[in-house]
């Protein structure tokens, strides 16, 4: 068990909607106001959204990397369920129940942040950056349904555009600007070239008709009935609690529960844009319709003797 004791200043107001913060303003360092110190335990009675806006103000007088001399940091891997997260923070708690606070440190260029998961083509917004190839013709127009489709985000290696897969040399030249080094042959263009796509959706069909901007060129595309769409992000603002967790960051000495760290990895729990399905009319009226159980230990009569007793009051 994890335990948080955070200095705050200000009073505690117990209203109806839950226990609220004052903080006060324009302390001086030395000021004698009020103090109360809270001590967590477990994210308990207060929201985790209290615990994040007085973890923000402990952690910005916490050292950072430079600050910490190397022989009091202590390296960590840590491997869990994502409780909570906010700007620039996660708390995770581990299978064998350690609780841990973790701030995210360094530059964005100096992060290395993956979010991933699998979703449904309800997930899909415009504005996303997208991933697919195929064959497409001089129109834009993807001549096969898609089959695959991956929302990522910008990075290196990964540039907006359209781009013909080469195959012995220009690949026709039907889509890309570039000169070759010699001066080809004439040779008749193809109608419809295999290409990758890189770029952003700008509308989306009711039976998924996708319109995707590549910069170069703008390409229309279908989802096929079973596509398979997949997330590989580079940040975490898709992350909720449930997902899991691997990090590898550092802790100082003898502070567990407290750590720092650029490395993280996060896979989504559940199906992205999935919606639970409503049951159906028919499944209800089957059910409405279906006879009431009999309890257990109960017999019937035989229909034989029923029959005996019906003959025997007629002869009366």
């Amino acid at each position: 068990m994890v335990r948080w004791e955070m200095r705050v200043f200000g009073t505690l107001d117990k209203g109806t909607n839950g226990p609220t913060v004052r903080l006060r303003k324009g302390l001086p360092s030395h000021s004698h106001g009020p103090i109360m110190t809270t001590t967590f335990l477990r994210c308990g009675w207060l929201s985790f959204g209290l615990i994040g806006v007085i973890a923000t103000s402990a952690w910005g007088q916490r050292p950072n990397r430079q600050e910490v001399p190397p022989e009091n940091r202590e390296n960590v891997e840590i491997a869990g369920t994502l409780k909570q997260i906010g700007p620039g923070l996660l708390h995770v708690a581990t299978d064998a129940g350690d609780q841990w606070l973790v701030r995210l440190e360094g530059r964005p260029q100096e992060m290395k942040l993956a979010f991933g998961g699998k979703a449904e083509p309800a997930f899909l917004r415009n504005g996303m950056l997208v991933q697919f190839a195929g064959t497409v013709n001089k129109k834009g127009q993807l001549q096969e349904k898609l089959d695959s489709l991956i929302v990522t985000s910008l990075r290196e290696g990964v540039e907006v555009g359209l781009f013909p897969e080469a195959s012995g040399g220009n690949a026709g030249g039907l889509f890309s600007d570039n000169k070759p080094d010699e001066k080809p042959k004439k040779q008749p263009k193809s109608e419809a070239v295999p290409c990758r796509v890189t770029g952003y959706i700008t509308k989306i069909g009711r039976t998924g008709e996708l319109t995707v901007n590549c910069r170069n060129a703008t390409v229309t595309a279908s989802l096929g009935e079973e596509a398979k769409i997949s997330v590989d992000m580079t940040d975490l603002r898709l992350a909720q609690p449930g997902d899991k967790v691997e990090l590898r960051g550092w802790y100082i000495k003898n502070q567990k529960g407290q750590a720092w760290s650029r490395d993280v990895s996060i896979s989504a729990a559940s199906v992205l844009g999935e919606t639970k399905k409503k049951p159906r009319e028919s499944d209800k009226e089957a059910d409405t319709k279906r006879p009431a159980e009999k309890p257990s230990g109960t017999k019937e009569a035989p229909e034989k003797k029923v029959n005996e007793s019906k003959t025997a009051e007629d002869k009366k």
